[in-house]
């Protein structure tokens, strides 16, 4: 999930028992009117007194409008879908479903795009069901049911891979009810979590709030009021709000006239401007240098740091059977295929670059570590060397018990929009490929002849390392940096 120049929108909906179902989509847009991603936003009902926070990627309201049937025995009559528990989930969650009469059953998984992931049919009897659902990639996605015309919805957000896409009944599901009419909630017997409605009515004044990382702060919208307008639709009410920030974004966005690049294979890359340095936003993939000239793919058999040789990242020992991961991480470069025969001690040095980008320099590294670590939003913990968390994409292979892992928590990951990915790297002879780090090389030397400079990103502890002892026959991923 790369965080360029795009539209991220937030969803509230508001799904009834009877009466309507309001859904609001946010947008915010910075004082240039570029779209720009909201970290959260805050709802207020001012006329009702409550408040709710959506906080990115997205999570999932049910309110109640005050034209709703209170009893909540009432809600057996209707078609029903109860929140995904857990959510957010970690590839597998479940959810329990309330079919009014026998009948078909149609049960489809969609992406925040729209785009069908996985649909199946279901014969059911009258009672409450329960149905398991496993994703293979991280996102928001919707789950909807129809039956005889009816249709409901939950939003659901997957932070990890259930090996799949499946929806697969899991059996009949017991749930107890409660008739609470104060606050309208209810629990499924199954799941530890009550699922409040709030209420709403056709007319409250609503008040909302986005917030934003730009520039490696947090920034406040301009507050909006609005009242909840009428709708002709007896069942749909749709507002969008525009967020607006008085902030004009620089970080995280592609780079002023040169959004994307193209190498010499006609790979595209998208590009992301940090501080005051324009970067490839993904991971080189080249397979030829821009004079034209081969880079060898190695046998994975040898130690060598004077034959130029690239690697694909993964775990199988022949590099063919890797071939699939270039794509997504690009390929691994041994330091004579990075530098192409080029003196380390050069300002610029093109090496396996397109033409008009450069190796980053370890000086080049170092600007921009420095800058990260004078914006607060940047640092995991508050550690300014923790820092990996900004510069990796929103889902990695591994994680572990600490909050500040790339791993973990990976909706507050990628602040700069770098997007790096778990790569890992080659290490001769014996096959290693290791995915829970990043690793780049510079164009400076290292200490001795056989060494070179690299950085490399942890994601267990989200720290950013500098090694000044890297082997020059590893295989580590090139990001290609803007002549300026």
């Amino acid at each position: 999930m790369k965080k360029l120049l795009f539209s991220i929108t937030f969803s509230l909906l508001l799904i009834t028992v009877s009466g309507q179902t309001l859904t609001l989509t946010f947008t915010g847009r910075d004082a240039n009117d570029e779209y720009l991603r909201t970290s959260r936003v805050v709802i207020n009902n001012l006329t009702r007194g409550w408040q709710e926070t959506l906080s990115w990627p997205d999570t999932i309201l049910m309110l109640q409008s005050e034209t709703g049937i209170e009893d909540i025995s009432n809600q057996w009559q209707a078609l029903r879908l109860g929140q995904n528990n857990p959510n957010p989930f970690e590839g597998t969650t479940f959810v329990n479903m309330t079919v009014p009469e026998p009948g078909n059953v149609k049960v489809e998984i969609t992406d925040i795009l729209g785009r069908t992931i996985h649909a199946n049919d279901f014969s059911l009897q009258m009672g409450t069901h329960q149905l398991r659902v496993s994703l293979s990639t991280t996102g928001v996605y919707f789950l909807t049911v129809r039956m005889n015309g009816a249709i409901a919805s939950v939003k659901m957000i997957n932070r990890g891979n259930g090996g799949s896409d499946m929806l697969e009944y899991n059996g009949v599901a017991e749930i107890s009810c409660h008739d609470i009419p104060s606050t309208k909630s209810y629990q499924l017997k199954n799941s530890p979590k009550n699922f409040t409605m709030q209420a709403f009515n056709v007319g409250d004044t609503m008040e909302y709030i986005g917030f934003a990382f730009i520039n490696g702060g947090e920034e406040e919208s301009v507050h909006i009021m609005r009242e909840l307008i009428p709708s002709s639709d007896p069942l749909f009410i749709r507002d969008t709000v525009t967020l607006r920030f008085d902030t004009v974004q620089t970080d995280g966005l592609p780079c002023a006239g040169t959004p994307t690049l193209t190498d010499i294979d006609g790979n595209v890359y998208n590009t992301v401007k940090i501080g005051s340095q324009c970067w490839m936003a993904e991971n080189l993939r080249t397979t030829r240098y821009a004079d034209s000239s081969s880079i060898l793919m190695d046998s994975n058999s040898t130690w060598n740091y004077t034959i130029p040789y690239r690697y694909a990242p993964g775990y199988n020992q022949n590099n063919e059977d890797n071939m699939v991961n270039v794509p997504i991480y690009g390929y691994l470069y041994n330091w004579p295929a990075v530098m192409h025969g080029a003196d380390s001690g050069s300002f610029f040095v093109q090496g396996n670059c397109p033409d008009g980008w450069h190796v980053p320099s370890d000086a080049e590294w170092i600007q921009l570590i420095d800058y990260m670590a004078t914006k607060s939003m940047y640092m995991s913990g508050g550690d300014e060397t923790h820092l990996a968390k900004a510069l990796a994409a929103t889902w990695g292979w591994n994680s572990s018990s600490d909050t500040d892992a790339i791993g973990n928590n990976p909706e507050v990951n990628n602040a700069t929009g770098f997007s790096a990915l778990p790569a890992g790297y080659y290490h001769y002879g014996d096959y290693d490929y290791y995915g829970d780090y990043t690793l780049y090389w510079s164009s400076s030397t290292g200490s001795q002849e056989y060494n070179a400079y690299g950085f490399g990103l942890h994601y267990y502890n989200s720290a950013v390392y500098r090694n000044a002892h890297v082997d020059k026959s590893n295989g580590y991923s090139v990001r290609c940096v803007k002549d300026e």
